[in-house]
């Protein structure tokens, strides 16, 4: 069950980290604490250095589960991915439209 829950939750946080950079959007909590230009730069660099950190770590888990599935669960997880990939694409575009129609800026050049 535990083994289960690891590999479900690297699996789910592969997901959720996107391979393409998106824009720089205004960070209400840098303004809120103050933040100048130098430590908005530094924190930066520190979250690209840890999400890098985090990349490899789930790349790592992935080829290790991948190393634990039969060719069937293989062919089934790649097809749950791609569902899922598809899914979160379309509710991206959902989500570009409703912005386009109430006249927000969209946040991301997909």
């Amino acid at each position: 069950m535990k083994k289960h829950f690891i590999a479900t939750a690297l699996l789910a946080a592969s997901f959720s980290i996107s391979a393409a950079p998106q824009a720089p959007a205004k960070d209400p909590m840098a303004d809120a604490l103050g933040l100048t230009p130098e430590q908005v730069e530094k924190i930066n660099r520190i979250k690209a250095d840890y999400q890098q950190k985090l990349q490899a770590i789930i790349k790592e888990g992935e080829e290790k589960i991948q190393a634990v599935l039969t060719p069937e669960q293989k062919q089934k997880l790649a097809e749950l991915q791609a569902q899922r990939e598809a899914m979160m694409r379309k509710m991206r575009e959902m989500m570009q439209q409703r912005q386009q129609q109430h006249g927000q800026p969209q946040t991301s050049d997909n």
